[in-house]
C-alpha cells in the first residue's frame, strides 16, 4: 500500500512540474500587464508573417482572412539610435554592426491582429515603411516577450494602446500557469 501511495505522489508531482512550466506565471503577467513596461519606438517594417502550425513555415499571405486566428510577427529594424536596441538585446549592442542589420521579431496577438485587419492596416502599410509601435521589451528565462500593444503609421492609429494592452492581458489570463 505504501508503494502505491508513494507512486501516486511521485506521479502527481511530475504532473504538476510539467503543467506548471507552460503558460504565463504571475511574474510574467505582472510585468506584461503593466502599461509602464511598454515603450514607443519608430521602426522599419522588414517582414510580416505568421506561422502555419501544420507545416511550421512562415506565411506572408494577408490577402484574405485566413490568418485571423494566428499571432502575427512583425520583423523590424531600428533606424534612429543604437541605444534603442539595448532593451531588446539584454546587453550593449556592438557598434561594429550597422544599426539596420539588427532585426527583431515583435508579436501581435491574434485579437490585436483582428483589430489591425478591421482598421485596414495590412492593406495600407508595406514592407520597408516606418511605423510606430508601443512594445514590451521583456526577456524572461531566456525567452523574449516583445508584444506590440499599439500601432501607428502616417498619423493613423491602427491599434490603440488601451485596447492592445487589454488584449495582451486577456491572452495571458487564458493561458495562466499553475504558479
Amino acid at each position: 500500500m505504501k508503494k502505491i501511495a508513494c507512486l501516486t505522489v511521485i506521479i502527481a508531482l511530475i504532473f504538476v512540474v510539467f503543467t506548471s512550466c507552460s503558460g504565463y506565471n504571475r511574474t510574467m503577467r505582472d510585468h506584461l500587464g503593466n502599461a509602464d513596461n511598454y515603450q514607443t519606438f519608430e521602426v522599419i517594417l522588414k517582414d510580416l508573417y505568421y506561422i502555419d502550425t501544420s507545416t511550421n513555415e512562415k506565411v506572408r499571405n494577408f490577402s484574405g482572412d485566413d490568418f485571423l486566428d494566428k499571432d502575427i510577427i512583425f520583423e523590424v529594424s531600428f533606424f534612429n539610435n543604437i541605444e534603442e536596441l539595448k532593451p531588446f538585446l539584454g546587453s550593449t549592442p556592438s557598434e561594429d554592426i550597422p544599426l539596420e542589420e539588427y532585426k527583431f521579431q515583435f508579436s501581435v496577438t491574434k485579437e490585436n491582429s483582428k483589430i489591425l485587419f478591421l482598421n485596414d492596416f495590412y492593406n495600407c502599410v508595406s514592407l520597408e515603411e516606418k511605423i510606430s509601435v508601443k512594445v514590451s521589451s521583456y526577456i524572461y528565462m531566456d525567452s523574449e516577450f516583445f508584444y506590440i500593444a499599439q500601432v501607428e503609421h502616417d498619423g493613423i492609429e491602427y491599434l490603440s494602446f488601451e485596447e492592445g494592452l487589454k488584449n495582451i492581458v486577456d491572452m495571458m489570463d487564458k493561458d495562466k500557469s499553475l504558479f
